[in-house]
């Protein structure tokens, strides 16, 4: 099928906010097959008690403010026109921020109950984090007004999530070109009637005129003329996060649907698949809209707020902390004393837990002190965690889990923060937040392993914080897996050799008024790294020429060494007036070899203590002045 194109626009609007300045974006997308507009409309819910409150104001700058609930904050939606097409998805750029004293639960979902049903079918939302629910690895998170994502907003923090910079798993949009089938909340009555409350996910496969097959009555037989609908079933429903799982086509019933969490009367989740000869009308149905271009359809974001108001158990010894931590159900726990353990804490995927240092200090002397497994959700903050010094190998350790440290010290350990995604038995992707923490440790601060299982990312955001490596790097990468997101904003970051060393294929860096100080001040070998207004200083005492290195880098002493002895691209983008890099013994930066084709280097703005005349981006300019050499465009 060919997908016709014609000029139109996907607008996204609040109605009483202007554009978000810090979440400006550039997405120019394609021309759109037909026009649609999206009204996102804040809606925020807080509640303190088993009772909810309620207020709604059509307004994306929409703020609260009240003593009774102990929470005031906003939350804001970016006006935004979106040029786009069947196919197409976009993120939606908002900001959370929580001036209030207590944490909030803040649960993100999407009402498109205003649309109609042509519309329902094709219009979904969802974060791409993965995340383990009913003991099945899920790689993404659907949200509709029945199913939601959970943002935990402390005291003083803003979430933002955009184009240029987030520090939390984004909202997305999509608009699902070739509508092969759906998951939906519902309820089909005794006559075989289903009746949609909420269309809540799609489903996709491998479509094609020629190969996938239909049997004569226009269900689904193979989605390739190879796998089975019957192999493809059952690899779907054991990672779409709900209970069931449907291992044959015969579980369908006559009206279409097989059920999938469903009570006794007929309400729950339903898989529809789609007949050949409803595949070809949906395509003729984008086709047709094509000429529409007053077609118009709105969707509600609200945004559920729960105050952590209620009194959290209190903890005063270690097997009090042990017996918490691996509690099934959520728990959020403070500490009244320093606590002593001598083996590791283990949370497990059900785990969800909010631990509140106040003050005090944990301290270990086993190797692990915080292992989180695939699907656990940890929050640590307002204290000390510390290692012994000796046995003590890492203070945190994820295979697939969601981390949070906020205000948070760590020493005492080789590792702070370790990140092992390729050893997730379920295959799940990391998400770890740190803000506004301290790491000291005497290998690495942070070690990123990312994953060899999953097509998610492995996500890793630092922010407001210092982390020292005084052993070998403040942050280090694997180049031997792929798939890593990090994010360093307003951070300083020390290593004995290198500040930061990111070697990994398929990845991102993005660097953001931060401070990065090494022997060689950052390496990078791999993926696409964007460095702004940041300092970078390669603090190294001999020079080094750079040599072809399968493993690890040559220590330069340059401020900023991008090798490309790995076969896969590497790109770097430097760019801002404040960008200031320098090295004692070396150059400010050097690409090694100077010539090779897979590493590209882009300089736009900043300082710089030796000549980047063979880096500069179109339309820059370079100056010197008593040996400094500034880069400047026409837009600085």
């Amino acid at each position: 099928m060919t997908n016709g194109k014609k000029p139109g626009n996907f607008i996204l609007r609040s109605t009483g906010n202007k554009a978000i300045k810090a979440l400006k974006s550039s997405i120019v997308l394609r021309a759109v097959m037909i026009v649609c507009i999206l009204i996102l409309t804040a809606v925020l819910l807080f509640s303190m008690t088993a009772a909810w409150f309620s207020n709604v104001a059509q307004s994306g700058g929409l703020t609260f403010t009240t003593e009774t609930w102990n929470f005031n904050g906003n939350f804001l939606i970016e006006d935004k026109t979106f040029k786009a097409a069947p196919g197409d998805e976009g993120i939606i750029n908002m900001s959370l921020s929580n001036n209030g004293e207590l944490t909030v639960a803040a649960s993100l979902t999407a009402s498109k109950e205003a649309m109609d049903e042509t519309m329902r079918k094709r219009i979904y939302f969802y974060v791409d984090a993965s995340a383990v629910r009913n003991d099945e690895l899920v790689d993404r998170v659907w949200v509709s007004s029945s199913s939601s994502y959970t943002y935990t907003v402390f005291s003083g923090d803003e979430l933002v999530s955009g184009e240029e910079y987030n520090n939390i798993p984004p909202l997305r949009w999509v608009w699902v070109y070739d509508v092969l089938g759906y998951y939906v909340k519902g309820t089909v009555s005794q006559d075989g009637k289903m009746t949609v409350q909420d269309y809540i996910r799609p489903v996709s496969y491998d479509f094609d005129e020629i190969n996938t097959t239909f049997d004569q009555d226009g269900r689904l037989l193979t989605v390739d003329g190879k796998k089975s609908v019957d192999t493809f079933l059952s690899e779907l429903t054991s990672h779409d996060g709900y209970e069931g799982t449907v291992k044959s086509i015969s579980e369908f019933q006559s009206n279409g649907y097989c059920p999938i969490d469903v009570n006794d009367s007929g309400y729950g989740v339903w898989l529809y698949l789609c007949t050949k000869d409803e595949i070809i009308e949906n395509f003729n149905i984008d086709t047709s809209l094509a000429s529409d271009e007053n077609l118009s359809c709105s969707a509600t974001i609200s945004l559920t707020g729960v105050n952590s108001a209620t009194e959290p158990f209190e903890i005063s010894n270690s097997d009090t902390l042990e017996a918490v931590l691996s509690a099934s159900t959520p728990i959020v726990a403070r500490l009244s004393a320093d606590v002593k353990l001598d083996d590791k804490i283990t949370l497990s995927s059900d785990t969800y837990a909010v631990l509140d240092l106040n003050g005090h200090a944990i301290t270990s002397s086993s190797e692990d002190i915080f292992f989180a497994e695939a699907g656990a959700n940890l929050t640590l903050l307002n204290g000390k965690i510390s290692g012994d010094g000796q046995n003590s190998v890492c203070a945190v350790k994820t295979e697939g889990s969601k981390i949070t440290l906020k205000n948070v010290e760590i020493e005492g350990v080789e590792e702070g923060i370790a990140v092992f995604d390729h050893k997730s038995t379920l295959g799940a992707d990391s998400y770890v937040y740190i803000t506004d923490s301290t790491i000291s440790c005497s290998e690495d601060a942070l070690w990123i392993y990312g994953n060899a299982k999953s097509d998610a990312v492995t996500t890793v955001v630092v922010e407001n914080s210092t982390l020292t490596g005084t052993g070998y790097t403040g942050i280090i990468c694997n180049g031997s897996y792929k798939g890593i997101d990090l994010t360093v904003k307003n951070t300083t970051v020390t290593g004995h050799y290198t500040s930061i060393y990111f070697p990994t294929d398929e990845s991102n860096l993005n660097i953001i008024d931060s401070k990065l100080y090494g022997y060689t001040g950052l390496v990078i070998k791999g993926g696409n790294t964007t460095i702004t207004d940041c300092t970078v200083v390669g603090t190294g005492d001999t020079y080094n020429p750079p040599e072809y290195m399968l493993s690890g880098w040559t220590d330069t002493g340059d401020g900023i060494l991008i090798d490309a002895s790995y076969d896969w691209d590497t790109v770097v983008t430097i760019a801002g007036d404040k960008t200031d890099v320098s090295s004692t013994v070396g150059v400010a930066v050097r690409k090694f070899e100077s010539d090779a084709p897979n590493a590209a280097v882009s300089i736009s703005g900043g300082k710089f203590d030796s000549d980047v005349s063979a880096y500069l981006a179109n339309g820059a300019g370079i100056s010197e002045s008593g040996g400094v050499y500034t880069v400047t465009t026409g837009n600085q």
